[in-house]
């Protein structure tokens, strides 16, 4: 890593939060440390190095746990990891914005892909006409591959009937065994969905938790700009996916202008 360090650019910091909420094969050590980091990053001076103490305390982990964390955003290439010999050697952090608008970049073109397939016209119907009787439709062309033929002699494409299987009579003892598997099925307490209610509030423990493991400096940015508005669209993404809430928190209220005083 060069000696000056890589400022960001206007939207790099919620694309950045944003990223690592997506990135996949990314432990949620690393991610939760991951935050931490871009939020003691200095975006006037670039300095950034927060002490393994100061990330123990602020993710709540262990010395080892932050260790591990920090090795893995450096070997994945998201946040370089430098020794210095100043301010007790610790460590000097660089987050790697081009590789997090990768990862957002890469979601994004994912997501539009799976538009485009969702939304490809499906396959075109072929109506099928017998004689002296309505037109009928076939939703598949691959069903108009055999002939049908009527018993009045109408003709058409179509399956051919198959012949009726034989019955084959069935043992008192089987029809016993049915009976008691019905009931042991209907007495079988079915498993309960959460409510809408439990998962928001749920998804609200979670973005708490996500925003108390911001920086003072961020914490105190959403608290000063954080609006009821913004509050229940990002319940709303957290319901959706785990981690998408505080993305919206972050992106929301960097785009904001700070109030009058």
């Amino acid at each position: 890593m060069n000696d000056k360090p890589e400022l960001p650019g206007k939207n790099d910091l919620p694309i950045a939060y944003r990223a690592i909420c997506l990135a996949s094969g990314l432990s949620g050590d690393a991610k939760k440390i991951a935050a931490i980091i871009i939020g003691h990053f200095n975006i006037k001076t670039g300095q950034c190095d927060p002490g393994t103490e100061r990330l123990m305390s602020k993710s709540g982990a262990s010395k080892r746990t932050v260790v591990n964390a920090t090795n893995e955003l450096h070997r994945l290439g998201l946040v370089v990891k430098v020794r210095h010999g100043g301010n007790g050697f610790r460590s000097r952090y660089q987050p790697k914005w081009d590789a997090f608008n990768e990862i957002v970049k890469a979601f994004q073109e994912e997501e539009i892909g799976d538009e485009i397939v969702q939304n490809a016209a499906p396959t075109k119907c072929k109506s099928v006409h017998l004689d002296s009787a309505n037109p009928c439709t076939l939703t598949k062309s691959r069903n108009s591959i055999k002939e049908l033929t009527d018993s009045d002699g109408a003709s058409g494409r179509g399956e051919p009937l198959s012949s009726p299987r034989p019955v084959r009579p069935v043992s008192a003892d089987r029809v016993q065994g049915l009976l008691r598997d019905s009931l042991r099925k209907a007495h079988r307490p079915k498993p309960q969905l959460p409510s809408v209610v439990a998962a928001q509030e749920a998804a609200r423990h979670r973005l708490e938790d996500a925003i108390a493991a911001l920086s003072e400096t961020m914490r105190g940015v959403i608290d000063e700009r954080m609006t009821a508005e913004i509050q229940q669209e990002a319940i709303v993404a957290e319901v959706k996916r785990q981690g998408g809430g505080i993305a919206v928190v972050v992106e929301r209220v960097s785009q904001m202008r700070k109030p009058d005083g």
